[in-house]
């Protein structure tokens, strides 16, 4: 089994998941911003400015918007803009 999966003609199954490589020159990423605390809404976004649009529209659409996250997230797309 493992020479099939060195010689790309299966995958290995780890923990119930299929993993599959990624394609060269990219990096798995998810459109919609996680849920949860700030620290890891922080940690998803980075200093990526279309992220963090994505996430100061998901965080706007709550019922009790954190205010802290929504000026770190402005920031961030503000310094984006002066680039």
């Amino acid at each position: 089994a493992e020479d099939l999966i060195e010689n790309g003609h299966a995958t290995k199954v780890e923990g119930g998941r299929r993993s599959t490589p990624a394609a060269a020159g990219t990096t798995p990423s998810s459109d919609k911003a996680p849920s949860g605390n700030i620290k890891k809404v922080l940690a998803w976004v980075g200093d990526d400015h279309s992220r963090a649009a994505t996430a100061l529209e998901a965080e706007t659409a709550r019922a009790k918007t954190r205010a802290s996250l929504v000026e770190t997230l402005e920031a961030i797309i503000a310094d984006g803009k002066g680039e």
